[in-house]
C-alpha cells in the first residue's frame, strides 16, 4: 500500500474512531423537579441516553439505581425510594458503558409538599394578562397572589384555569397597568395540612398599543365612587372601523384590553363572568355578515358568537341583554316598502325602503324562539324629524337605498312581567312592550300633531317643568321605580345634551322630571349628536356616557367622548375621562360604558 492510499485509511478510520464516541456520549442537562420529596418521580433530560433501557443502563442516585417508569433517548423518568433520607445527591445516567456528567439534586422527606417550575406566561393577545403556571408533587390546591405599587391582591379562586386538587397548576392573572412591576407568588395546600410556597418572581408590561386612545382623568374620587372597573368599546379611529374594547381602574388607568378590526358597539358582563359585546360591520373591513355577537372571557379568547347570517335575520345592532333562561335578546332589522311618502323623505315618488326593528330572543345553540317586529307597533309614515329618517347608515346592509323607520338603540328586560322598555332614537320615543301581547303599555314621546298614527297611544304626558327627550339612548328603569334617560337633544332648542330622571305615575298616567344633569364644565354645554347612556350604579350614582360629542371647531365626523360617574344628590363628578384627539384628528366617538365589579367570573 502507498503511502498516500495509507494516510486516507488512517484518517478515515480515525474519524470513525470519533464518530462512534460522539454517538455513544451520554448528556444529563437537568433534572426536574429540583427539589423534589422522596418517593417521588423525577424527569431527567438530555440526550444519548438509547432508545430502551438496555441490560446495563441505570440511572444512578447517590450510587444506587433509581426504579425507571420510562426511557427514551432523551428522556427518562424514574422513582426516588421513600426511604431516602432528605439531602443533597449526586445523579448520572449510564448508558451502555459510558456515563453521564453527574448533577446536584436536593431532595426533601418523603410526603413533602413542594412546589417548582414557576413561571408566568403574557397573554399573546394583551400585555396586561397571562398566566401564572406551577407544578407540585403531590395533589394540591393552588392560590396566588398579586403585589404592585397599588398592593396586594390574592388571585381569587375563579381564575383558577387547571384542575384541583391536583399537580399541574394554572391561574389567570388580569388588570395589569402598562409600566407597573408586578410581583407574583404562589401557594399550594394539599388538604393535610401540608402548605408550600414559591416566588416572588415579577413581570412588567411594556408599551401599550399604539392604537390605545389618549385617556385623561380629569376627576378620580375612589371613595366616592361605585367600585370596579369601567369597560369601554372604543376603537383607535371609529371612522375607519376599528373598535377596541378597554377597562379602566378607578385612576382612570387601561387594566384590560380586546383589539378587534371592526366596530364594538355595546358591551356588557354576562352572568358567567364573560363579556359580550355587539360587533358590526366595518366601513372599511365588510367581512361582518351584518353584525356579530361576541362572547370573550378574560384571557379575549373568543367562547361562543352568533351572527345575524346564522341567525336567519337581516341585521343585529347596537344592545342586547342576557335573559334569566340563558336566552339573549336582541335588536334586529327588517325591510319593507311602503308608498305614500312626502318630498320631505326623498324617496323617488314617495316609495321609500324602510328598515325596521325586531326585538328577537334566541337560544345559546343560535335557535330564535320569539319576534317582535315593530312595524306592526309603529306606522313608519310617523316621522319626527325627517334629516334623521334620511340616515344612510343601512345601505350597506342591505346593498340599496334605505330610510331609517326607528332605529331602536336600547332594551332593558324586566323580568318581574316579561316586558322590555324600548328607546327609538329616530322615533324619538320610549315605551314599556309587553311581550306576551305585543302591545305597548306605556310611551314617553310626543303625540305628534302631522299625524294620527299614535293618536291611539298610552302616552305618559310630562307633568310640571322640564322637557321629554329627543332622539335619547339607555333608558332604564331604576330601583326606586323611576326612569333615568340620556337625552341627546337632537330636537332642543338650543341643542344641548342631558341626562334626566323621571318619575312615573302609572295610576295618574303622567311622568314628571325630578333630576336633570346638562355637565356645567363645559361652555358650550356638550351636545351629544349620536350616543350616548346614563347607568344606575351599586351605590346610587350614575355613569354618564358622552360618546361622539361634536364641538367647535371640529366638523361633524370628528368627535372625542367623555365619560363621568356622577352622584345624583348633589350633581357632582366624582369620577371623570376625557378621550379627544389633541391633534384634532382621529375621531373617538367611541361608545356607553359599564362599571363591572370584577375582571374575573
Amino acid at each position: 500500500m502507498d503511502r498516500a492510499r495509507f494516510a486516507s485509511v488512517a484518517r478515515a478510520m480515525a474519524l470513525t474512531g470519533v464518530l462512534a464516541f460522539l454517538a455513544g456520549c451520554v448528556t444529563l442537562t437537568s433534572v426536574s423537579p429540583n427539589p423534589s420529596a422522596a418517593g417521588d418521580t423525577i424527569t431527567l433530560a438530555g440526550s444519548g441516553f438509547g432508545a430502551t433501557q438496555g441490560s446495563g443502563d441505570n440511572v444512578v442516585y447517590d450510587n444506587q439505581n433509581l426504579a425507571v417508569v420510562s426511557w427514551s433517548d432523551t428522556q427518562i423518568v424514574a422513582t426516588v425510594p421513600a426511604s431516602k433520607p432528605a439531602g443533597t445527591y449526586q445523579v448520572k445516567v449510564i448508558n451502555d458503558g459510558q456515563a453521564s456528567s453527574p448533577l446536584t439534586h436536593n431532595l426533601a422527606a418523603a410526603g413533602t409538599l413542594l412546589v417548582s417550575n414557576l413561571h408566568f406566561t403574557v397573554n399573546p393577545k394583551s400585555i396586561l394578562s397571562g398566566t401564572l403556571s406551577f407544578t407540585t408533587n403531590l395533589a394540591a390546591t393552588p392560590s396566588g397572589s398579586v403585589t404592585n405599587t397599588a398592593g396586594s391582591w390574592t388571585i381569587p379562586t375563579s381564575g383558577r384555569t387547571s384542575s384541583a386538587p391536583g399537580t399541574s397548576h394554572s391561574l389567570v392573572v388580569v388588570g395589569m397597568r402598562s409600566g407597573v412591576q408586578q410581583s407574583f407568588s404562589v401557594t399550594a395546600d394539599d388538604g393535610n395540612g401540608h402548605v408550600a410556597n414559591a416566588g416572588p418572581i415579577t413581570y412588567t408590561p411594556g408599551t401599550m398599543p399604539s392604537d390605545t386612545p389618549p385617556f385623561t382623568t380629569l376627576v378620580s374620587t375612589p371613595g366616592a365612587m361605585a367600585p370596579g372597573y369601567t369597560v369601554i368599546s372604543m376603537g383607535a379611529d371609529e371612522s375607519a372601523g376599528g373598535g377596541n374594547i378597554y377597562a379602566l381602574d378607578a385612576d382612570g388607568k387601561v387594566v384590560w384590553y380586546h383589539q378587534d378590526s371592526n366596530v364594538g358597539t355595546h358591551v356588557r358582563q354576562l352572568s358567567n363572568g364573560h363579556l359580550a359585546f355587539m360587533k358590526s360591520k366595518g366601513i372599511t373591513d365588510p367581512g361582518i355578515p351584518n353584525g356579530t355577537l361576541v362572547e370573550l372571557d378574560n384571557l379575549n379568547n373568543v367562547v361562543a358568537s352568533w351572527t345575524a347570517e346564522a341567525l336567519g335575520i337581516d341585521m343585529m345592532h347596537h344592545d342586547f341583554s342576557e335573559l334569566p333562561n340563558g336566552n339573549f335578546m336582541l335588536i334586529a332589522t327588517e325591510l319593507r316598502t311602503y308608498s305614500g311618502y312626502p318630498a320631505e323623505s326623498l324617496c323617488p315618488s314617495g316609495i321609500c325602503n324602510v328598515v325596521g326593528d325586531i326585538i328577537v330572543e334566541f337560544t345559546r345553540a343560535g335557535t330564535i324562539v320569539s319576534q317582535i317586529k315593530l312595524l306592526d307597533l309603529i306606522d313608519p309614515h310617523r316621522v319626527p324629524n325627517w334629516p334623521s329618517f334620511n340616515n344612510p347608515n343601512y345601505n350597506l346592509a342591505y346593498s340599496m337605498n334605505t330610510r331609517d323607520g326607528m332605529r331602536c338603540t336600547a332594551i332593558q328586560y324586566l323580568p318581574a312581567d316579561d316586558s322590555v322598555i324600548v328607546s327609538c332614537k329616530v322615533q324619538s320615543i320610549i315605551f314599556k312592550l309587553d311581550r306576551a301581547t305585543q302591545s305597548m303599555e306605556w310611551v314617553i314621546g310626543e303625540d305628534l300633531a302631522n299625524t294620527s298614527v299614535d293618536d291611539g297611544w298610552p302616552f305618559l304626558p310630562l307633568v310640571g317643568p322640564g322637557l321629554l327627550p329627543s332622539e335619547q339612548h339607555g333608558p332604564e328603569l331604576i330601583p326606586n321605580g323611576n326612569l333615568i334617560v340620556f337625552d341627546n337633544g337632537e330636537l332642543h332648542v338650543p341643542q344641548v345634551s342631558r341626562s334626566v330622571e323621571y318619575s312615573l305615575d302609572l295610576f295618574g298616567h303622567s311622568i314628571s322630571q325630578v333630576w336633570e344633569y346638562i355637565d356645567p364644565s363645559y361652555s358650550p354645554p356638550l351636545y351629544n349628536y349620536g350616543g350616548g347612556e346614563i347607568d344606575y350604579l351599586a351605590n346610587g350614582n350614575y355613569l354618564v356616557s358622552n360618546n361622539g360629542i361634536g364641538e367647535p371647531p371640529i366638523p361633524f365626523g370628528l368627535n372625542w367622548s367623555e365619560y363621568a360617574e356622577v352622584r345624583p344628590s348633589d350633581s357632582t363628578k366624582v369620577w371623570e375621562i376625557k378621550v379627544r384627539d389633541p391633534n384634532n384628528v382621529k375621531n373617538y366617538s367611541g361608545f356607553d360604558a359599564k362599571r363591572i365589579t370584577s375582571l374575573y367570573p
